[in-house]
């Protein structure tokens, strides 16, 4: 007598969901714990495997423990070739802060050159972050000191802060600089032509002759002295 047994029955697989600090994440590494169960093949003969299903996601919000995830198919086969699968989600935690790369105390900056970088946000500073964006703003206070008038200092107040929501903060001196000299364009009155009378005297006053014009500019200064 031959007796046949038909297995169609798929294992039952488990996996947990986990959470792990961002900075050590191994694409390569498994987290978390996988188990199966069969009915005809035990546990131990039970094939796991895993893939990755999707790239690095943001936090959805809310109370998730993580700001960003992975996740992950589980695929459970059993010796007859049945199978199931189960997803697990591999959460990310960042609690580390920026670091700060290059970020002077000091600096001086042209005043065309300032009044760019402060309407474009370009930063005097450079960050990183461990796990994702460093991303810079900064407020300006005004102080007195520099050549350049009414505003020659400026008091930067830096925020760095990641995509998890980490910051620090630095503080920066702006002073700026003028070396360019102002532009002068003088316009001369016309021609004119004086009559003298019999001794030789002539009205050569401004009222007569007329009064030249000018216009003085500069690229920092609004009140150039003449």
């Amino acid at each position: 007598q031959t007796i046949t047994v038909i297995d169609n029955t798929a294992p039952q697989g488990t996996v947990n969901d986990v959470t792990i600090d961002c900075a050590s994440y191994d694409s390569e590494a498994e987290y978390g714990t996988a188990s199966a169960t069969d009915n005809c093949t035990p546990s131990s003969a039970i094939d796991i495997s895993w893939v990755t299903t999707t790239t690095r996601q943001g936090a959805l919000g809310g109370n998730d423990p993580g700001c960003y995830y992975y996740d992950r198919q589980y695929t459970f086969t059993d010796a007859c070739g049945n199978s199931s699968t189960q997803m697990q989600r591999v959460w990310l935690s960042d609690t580390t802060a920026p670091t700060l790369d290059e970020a002077p105390v000091s600096v001086t900056v042209s005043c065309d050159d300032y009044a760019q970088d402060l309407e474009n946000q370009v930063a005097l500073i450079t960050a990183s972050d461990d796990c994702g964006n460093a991303n810079i703003t900064f407020t300006d206070a005004q102080m007195s000191g520099g050549c350049v008038t009414p505003i020659g200092m400026y008091e930067r107040t830096y925020t760095i802060v990641d995509d998890c929501g980490n910051g620090i903060q630095h503080t920066q001196f702006v002073t700026l600089t003028d070396n360019e000299a102002p532009t002068l364009s003088i316009t001369c009155p016309a021609t004119v032509t004086i009559e003298s009378d019999g001794y030789c005297e002539h009205d050569r006053s401004a009222s007569n002759t007329g009064t030249p014009s000018h216009i003085v500019s500069d690229n920092c200064d609004d009140d150039v002295n003449v």
